[in-house]
């Protein structure tokens, strides 16, 4: 039986901190490895720093898993409100474990993170990354757990931004009530012609 929770450090075993972690840099091809570089260097960080509530992005408060016999198989990472995004945390902890940034760190702090720290936010669940292991997917484990949380926090005012070739996700979130607000050119290092669309509910 699958649960559906907020993501607590008792549940962090070894596997499952990994887990997590490379759950969220799965999500996005372009923004986390312009942060992290390679998925190896992207665990090691976020091992580091979601177990320590002390980021605003990456805040063990901010994770809602599904769990399958104590086993992490999906998670949603969300924020409510404006963050402030702590860029000089995140370096000291990199420096810390010896880890060389990659020379696109800046850029994506700049062009991405740093538009999470908008008043205009103050009273919505912003829903930064969904992603279910790859062998769990298609069993509809996403909506399920999408349902659970938006069912608990029924209140909420939600937006998510999703790459308009997502096709599965866009469904995703139509079933579960969010409607396309706006149309934008999506961040890549390159500048390349990718677009998203910014979605409410």
């Amino acid at each position: 039986m699958i649960k559906f929770k907020r993501l607590e450090k008792g549940d962090l075993s070894d596997n499952n901190l990994k887990t997590v972690c490379k759950l969220i840099f799965q999500t996005d091809p372009y923004i986390y490895p312009a942060l992290f570089g390679t998925e190896r260097d992207a665990i090691k960080i976020l091992e580091k720093i979601i177990p320590t509530d002390t980021d605003e992005m990456f805040s063990i408060n901010n994770i809602y898993v599904a769990i399958e016999e104590e086993k992490i198989i999906a998670l949603i990472l969300w924020k409510k409100g404006s963050m402030n995004w702590n860029k000089r945390l995140f370096q000291e902890n990199i420096k810390e474990i010896g880890i060389k940034l990659p020379d696109t760190f800046e850029l994506v702090c700049e062009k991405y993170f740093d538009s999470y720290c908008d008043q205009s936010l103050e009273e919505i669940v912003s829903l930064i990354n969904v992603c279910v292991l790859k062998e769990y997917r298609k069993k509809g484990i996403a909506k399920k757990m999408l349902e659970v949380f938006l069912d608990e926090n029924a209140e909420d005012k939600y937006e998510l931004f999703c790459l308009e070739d997502n096709k599965s996700a866009l469904s995703l979130y139509g079933s579960c009530g969010f409607k396309i607000i706006s149309r934008q050119k999506a961040f890549t290092v390159n500048n390349d012609n990718i677009y998203s669309v910014r979605m409410m509910r």
